[in-house]
């Protein structure tokens, strides 16, 4: 169930080789560090439905359009570390507050944080601030566009490959019904509900809630008939136990 990590990577490596050619074609290899910023955006928003990584992803790009142009601008400024350390640390708080916020999920606010120290230690004039988030920005819509465009061919794909890796990890967990195994099924099944709920009910998903309301009856039953066996393991073993007390009063009494 790795196929949609696959798809992210090779989503990110040729997004970020399609701007890196290009740069190279027009002679600004020095933008390349500003051109991965962008590139970012293919990080967030793997799981999530493509009408919230619309929306989700748009934030991202700004995000770090606005990241890359406050470190270039500390760094433009010329008055030593302290503009570049204030500016980071300002982009480390909001971008805490932002991942809070809209619930980002990881790597969460690191890249933000990671953009705005690169662009802030970077030797920047003035002139080139606005080249360095215009590169990111142009990066960044161009990972945002890769990311919406399967909507166009499979509109539910999210959906259904969450509701995959759901019943993937309920089949593990029946096949070795352990501790961990039912964590990780319910973990599963929960993010299926949080993708599924993100869509208004009637939109396609019906009979992918039923599949997700069965999983998570399994999970239940499987739970349950778990503990029932290992009751009746327990008391077995305890009746055991008594039965070969009983036998050995009896022989002590008999040879007293």
């Amino acid at each position: 169930m790795r196929g949609n990590v696959l798809v992210t990577a090779v989503r990110a490596g040729g997004c970020l080789a399609l701007v890196l050619v290009s740069l190279r074609l027009t002679g600004r290899m020095d933008l390349a560090p500003y051109a991965a910023m962008g590139c970012f955006t293919s990080l967030y928003a793997r799981d999530e439905t493509y009408a919230r990584r619309v929306w989700l992803l748009s934030v991202v790009g700004v995000g770090l359009t606005v990241a890359v142009a406050a470190g270039a601008s500390a760094s433009a400024l010329g008055v030593g570390v302290w503009a570049p350390i204030l500016v980071v640390a300002a982009v480390a708080s909001g971008a805490r507050y932002l991942s809070e916020v809209v619930a980002l999920g990881a790597p969460a606010g690191l890249m933000f944080v990671f953009a705005a120290g690169v662009a802030g230690y970077a030797p920047r004039t003035w002139p080139e601030v606005g080249v360095s988030a215009g590169v990111t920005a142009a990066a960044a819509g161009l990972c945002w566009a890769a990311a919406v465009v399967g909507a166009l061919v499979h509109p539910r794909a999210p959906e259904r490959l969450a509701l995959a890796r759901a019943l993937h990890a309920v089949a593990d967990h029946l096949e070795d019904p352990s501790g961990r195994g039912v964590h990780r099924a319910e973990d599963a099944v929960r993010a299926a509900w949080r993708v599924l709920h993100a869509r208004e009910r009637g939109e396609g998903t019906r009979g992918l809630e039923v599949l997700a309301a069965r999983a998570q009856g399994a999970i239940r039953g499987g739970s349950v008939v778990e503990r029932a066996r290992r009751s009746c393991v327990r008391w077995r073993v305890g009746c055991g136990g008594v039965v070969w007390w009983i036998r050995w009063w009896r022989r002590v009494s008999v040879s007293g």
